[in-house]
């Protein structure tokens, strides 16, 4: 609606005074409005925008004009006029057409502190009440940055709704950067864990910020992520500024085709238009999708909860959702210590050392005798939200306060708690704010009287609960989490004698009577009134029984609890015979279990000076190491490793007592005994005697016999496994790439190509990485991709690798049972052996997945290989082209921060913690940044100019030749780009087409300069001492060319027509998620900085004031070359 006002070019007279404030015309010109309409439905759209984007009371009030009264005239009279166009344009065209009521965002986020939830929330009821009243159909959402503002605006529709007993659809229309996130952080699984359950929540989607290429992947993981419907209404490109106006160079047939793909390959139900897109634009996507139906989506939905950036599934393999206990006023002394001392800081810090403790969700509890429970939960739920990625258990039996925690976090939140203690007067209450919200609910099985301690009272409760929520409140079942509650065994109460055993057994009949619903304990409560180390044992028995019998979650604390598989046999069976009450004749088992761990700790065990366990066993030095790491106890590790490395070989120790550690506790893992915690822990052991060997262990003396990179594939934390393949692999002579955790198959794409690497090695220990694998080998064979694929991790099995997922690739998949494997992969692969060779090494289970029998892997495997010629681009002219004056502001966005901020100018994080770098990056980086880029824009202290040009050539060996562009079959210059001296190596030459081939290729080339001003200056700032300016400028002046660069190649790109492969943002471009690649003379693809000499004489860059040296480097200093190359093989590689 926007840019159509725009290109009406209106009276100025007609805004009032209000410049830019298009909602205004729906009073002074509505007739200008209903024609924009008619435009768009005259090209075939069956639905039409309001021009009330704006109209609320917040961007009005900017105006002066922010009264409940106007807000409700304006956005009133927009849909009036909406319905009318619709209406008159039935007459003649009979036909279902809808008005949507445009509700746009404000210049306020309330997920950043800009405003409170009540203050947005009163701004915008004005305008959805004149919506509804003047005839809207839908109500549009749009354009929503923050999921805090989109959780208010359903909010305050929910209300209006309510009020006047009728509802209308609501379309919910978020933008989202390109890293397929929200401006304030949330992904996508979060945004569809927080909306998927809103009743009043019709559909789902995407416009604005992105053009259809930039938004395809992420309406097509929307698509797997919702039930609801989804929409896609993106702009007709990216903008630009051309002349200082805005363009969207998008054309109607260009977005039609992505339109009908969202549609037909996808899912999507609703498609449109944002910025840029004409009636034009609608005109050919309505043709398009002519009797086009929406695919059917395959759905990949998990009940979770989430924080603001990121969703958790309650269904946690292994079980359970862990829920964080010590952010509890009421259960940790030291926390509300922290709450009465009002040291914010120190309670984010227990926040977060639970989420590095592996908890999943975190319990908030600030209610404490004496103090404001609201004023204090408002304080410290904003902090939590903002700075957690945890999603939050409110705890509180306060309506009030829970509401307040609700209003500051953007998340989907769990409710602690519910029950029918008052007949179930608050429970209507509380589940009526969760539904608006839509947060999950602790239900506790108590009554009117009282805790329910039978299985029998506990499920009849259960099932009161469950009516009322469900039937009543339509609160999904996944949404509820019973609590049948636990009473302490260790009182000596008759009654309570088999509490614990009719707790066990009430989850498993709540679970089988309720389908759906989850369940959770907070399990300490068990064990009550015990001494601590016993409570440790009783804990840990009785939640890994509670699991067996279903239990789905568990409020513990996961840094303090005591691993299952750690108890020893005896102290196991005296804790069993409590929880299950068993008596062999008048023994009481309380008395016999404390008669027992009494003795027990009177000789010592237990104590602060209890000998170690393993020298207790008189294990071996090899058995007392592997003890150590499947405990996680790293008292004297350094001691065992040095005493053991007297016996065996470094090499012996890892590929011996470590890896067997590793491999125990990956069993422990897998059947459900040992939780994520503790793997943790045992994996930093592990982690740390690697680290003492890898001191020891000499690399082998032969070169590098190949590449690998290596990494943990993406939503997995764990690197042990990976690193270990790394030691092993690169001290037996193979260079290993490792780029870390959590790391997307693209990283992985880029990371082979950068590094001339054909192997590809991906590590994980959870269950669901095996997915992640799979989906990286179906987006491998999408590509065409045909690395050695080598696959390790607790979680796989030979036969999962071999007959799932191998099918899926078309290159070969290997299986690695462990990191010696690897190895013997690695050699074969490399030396051309047969792959499944056992060698020496008779743990290796090495074997091609879908290897043709007889067929040899030779060495040339572990080269890349250019495929075949691509198609030759079109280009908009031949010769060079010089640009000058170009807007600092434009190239601005190109600047890496990271390489300015941490590379250049030296910000570095150090021994920092997280959150003290975050801060000094926002509150003293990015405000330098700020004023400096602006300080040179008004001083002119950048002088930016570019020459480029386009020139036809061809490749004979390692030589290119360029043609003069006024006769072609005149050669201009040849480039000698050497080869890699290896087997296949690459040249720059094999990038363009062969002479032989009769074709002419096309190049790019470019030289771009910051110009001699900003050189000036640095000298000036540095001769005057002012060496902290200097830096600055230097270093900005410097990312400042290489961002003029980038600038240049998308230009290049577009020019070239190859930008539909292009990736915008400043990661993508440093991963080079772009067609073909940029090269300079004298990097490791083209190393002779002679050939600048050519180049010059091509595109005389002087023209520009860049002149060359003697030693052919450039001057100003602040000024690049570039040789630009199409061809999709084209990537980084050192010679």
């Amino acid at each position: 609606m926007g840019t159509q006002i725009q290109a009406q070019c209106p009276d100025q007279a007609l805004f009032c005074g209000y410049e830019g404030f298009g909602e205004q015309l729906n009073l002074t010109a509505p007739h200008l409005i209903e024609n924009i309409h008619l435009n768009y439905l005259r090209s075939g759209a069956c639905g039409i925008e309001t021009n009330t984007f704006s109209a609320n009371g917040i961007v009005m009030g900017e105006y002066g004009i922010g009264e409940d009264s106007k807000v409700y005239e304006i956005a009133r009279r927009g849909a009036e006029i909406g319905a009318g166009a619709a209406r008159s344009f039935a007459v003649k065209n009979p036909g279902e057409y809808f008005v949507g009521g445009s509700i746009g965002p404000s210049t306020k986020l309330p997920g950043l502190g800009h405003i409170g939830f009540k203050e947005m929330a009163a701004a915008y009821r004005p305008q959805v009440e004149g919506l509804m009243d003047g005839g809207a159909d839908i109500l549009l959402v749009e354009t929503c940055q923050d999921i805090l503002q989109v959780k208010c605006l359903l909010y305050v529709i929910g209300e209006v709704f309510a009020v006047k007993g009728e509802a209308l659809p609501v379309m919910v229309s978020l933008t989202l950067q390109q890293n397929g996130a929200m401006l304030v952080g949330t992904d996508i699984a979060a945004i569809a864990a927080i909306l998927n359950d809103y009743e009043i929540v019709t559909s789902i989607g995407f416009n604005c910020a992105l053009g259809p290429f930039e938004l395809e992947k992420h309406v097509e993981t929307l698509c797997r992520a919702t039930n609801k419907l989804v929409s896609a209404m993106p702009n007709a490109g990216l903008p630009e500024n051309v002349h200082g106006k805005t363009v969207y160079r998008l054309t109607p047939d260009e977005y039609a085709g992505f339109i009908s793909r969202f549609v037909s390959k996808y899912g999507v139900n609703i498609a449109g238009g944002c910025c840029g897109t004409t009636p034009a634009h609608i005109e050919k996507a309505a043709a398009v999708l002519a009797g086009v139906k929406p695919a059917a989506r395959l759905n990949e939905i998990e009940p979770s909860v989430s924080s603001v950036y990121n969703a958790w599934s309650k269904k946690q393999e292994p079980r359970p959702f862990i829920i964080g206990e010590r952010a509890n006023a009421n259960g940790s002394k030291a926390f509300r210590e922290l709450l009465l001392k009002q040291d914010y800081d120190a309670m984010l810090a227990v926040a977060k050392n639970q989420q590095n403790g592996g908890a999943h969700a975190l319990d908030l509890c600030v209610a404490y005798v004496g103090r404001d429970e609201i004023k204090d939960m408002n304080e410290v739920s904003k902090r939590f939200a903002s700075a957690v990625n945890l999603p939050l258990v409110i705890d509180s039996t306060s309506p009030e306060v829970i509401e307040t925690a609700l209003m500051n976090h953007g998340g989907k939140c769990i409710i602690n708690s519910i029950n029918l203690e008052d007949g179930g007067g608050k429970l209507r209450i509380v589940s009526a704010m969760a539904k608006k919200f839509n947060a999950s609910l602790i239900a506790l099985t108590i009554d009117e009287e009282g805790m329910a301690k039978t299985v029998e009272k506990k499920l009849a409760v259960a099932k009161r609960i469950y009516d009322i929520c469900v039937n009543e409140f339509l609160v999904a079942p996944h949404d509820l989490i019973f609590d049948p509650l636990t009473f302490t065994i260790g009182s000596g109460d008759d009654t309570l004698r088999d509490s614990a055993m009719e707790t066990i057994e009430a989850i498993k009949m709540i679970k089988g009577a309720l389908p759906g619903v989850n369940t959770s304990l907070g399990i300490s409560n068990v064990s009550f009134g015990l001494k601590p180390k016993i409570r440790e044992i009783i804990n840990s028995v009785f939640l890994k029984h509670c699991i067996e019998a279903g239990l789905d979650m568990a409020i513990i604390n996961p840094a303090g609890f005591l691993a299952y598989h750690r108890i020893e046999k005896d102290d196991l069976g005296m804790v069993e015979n409590l929880i299950f009450n068993r008596r062999n004749g008048e023994n009481d088992p309380l008395l016999d279990m404390l008669k027992y761990f009494d003795k027990k700790m009177s000789e010592g065990a237990y104590g602060p000076d209890a000998p170690d366990a393993a020298q207790n066993l008189k294990l071996s030095p090899a058995e007392k190491l592997s003890k150590m790491v499947i405990d996680g106890d790293r008292k004297g590790l350094e001691e065992a490793v040095e005493k053991l490395s007297a016996e065996m070989k470094p090499l012996e120790i890892i590929n011996g007592p470590l890896i067997d550690a590793m491999k125990k506790v990956g069993e422990l893992f897998g059947a459900g005994i040992m939780q994520l915690p503790f793997v943790l822990q045992s994996a930093e052991v592990m982690k740390r005697a690697v680290g003492i060997l890898e001191a020891k262990m000499e690399k082998a003396s032969y070169e590098k016999a190949g590449k690998m990179v290596l990494a943990t594939v993406a939503g997995d934390v764990h690197d042990i496994g990976k690193n270990l393949v790394d030691i092993i692999l690169t001290n037996n002579g193979f260079e290993v790439y490792n780029i870390g955790i959590k790391i997307p198959v693209e990283e992985m794409i880029v990371a082979c190509e950068k590094n001339g690497a054909n192997v590809m090695g991906m590590s994980g220990l959870l269950v669901r990485s095996t997915e992640v694998m799979r989906e990286n080998l179906l987006e491998l064979e999408r590509r065409g991709k045909r690395y050695d694929v080598v696959l390790g991790g607790a979680a796989l099995t030979r036969r999962f690798v071999e007959e799932d997922l191998a099918k899926l690739y078309g290159g070969r998949v290997f299986y690695a049972e462990d990191a010696f494997s690897g190895l013997m992969i690695l050699k074969n692969i490399c030396s051309g052996g047969p792959a499944a060779g056992g060698g020496s090494v008779k743990r290796s289970s090495a074997k091609p997945v879908n290897a043709i029998a007889g067929i040899k892997i030779n060495a040339a495997a572990c080269e890349p290989r250019v495929s075949s010629p691509a198609d030759i681009p079109a280009v908009p002219f031949l010769g060079r082209r010089v640009i000058k004056n170009i807007d600092p502001a434009e190239v601005y966005p190109f600047i890496n921060k990271t390489t300015l901020f941490r590379g250049q100018w030296q910000y570095r994080r150090g021994n920092m913690q997280k959150n003290e770098y975050d801060r000094l990056i926002a509150e003293t980086v990015e405000p330098l940044f700020t004023r400096l880029t602006q300080k040179c824009r008004a001083e002119g202290l950048f002088e930016l100019g570019a020459v480029y040009g386009y020139y036809k050539c061809v490749s004979a060996g390692e030589t290119v030749r360029i043609f003069d562009p006024e006769d072609e079959n005149k050669i201009l210059a040849e480039f000698g780009f050497p080869r890699q001296k290896v087997k296949n190596g690459l040249s720059i030459a094999d990038f363009i087409s062969p002479e032989s081939s009769g074709v002419k290729d096309v190049m790019g080339l470019l030289a771009v300069t910051a110009g001699k001003k900003a050189g000036a200056e640095i000298k000036k700032l540095y001769s005057g001492d002012n060496y902290k300016d200097y830096l600055h400028l230097h270093g900005l002046s410097v990312e400042m060319a290489e961002a003029l660069t980038e600038y240049m190649h998308l230009l290049i790109r577009k020019e070239m027509g190859i930008i539909d492969e292009n990736a915008l943002d400043n990661q993508a471009i440093v991963r080079q998620k772009y067609r073909g690649s940029r090269y300079s003379f004298g990097y490791p693809a083209c190393p002779d900085l002679a050939m600048q000499k050519e180049l010059f004489n091509i595109l005389d860059p002087g023209e520009i004031d860049v002149e060359l040296t003697e030693s052919f480097e450039m001057t100003p200093e602040q000024s690049t070359t570039a040789i630009i190359i199409h061809h999709p093989d084209a990537k980084y590689f050192a010679v």
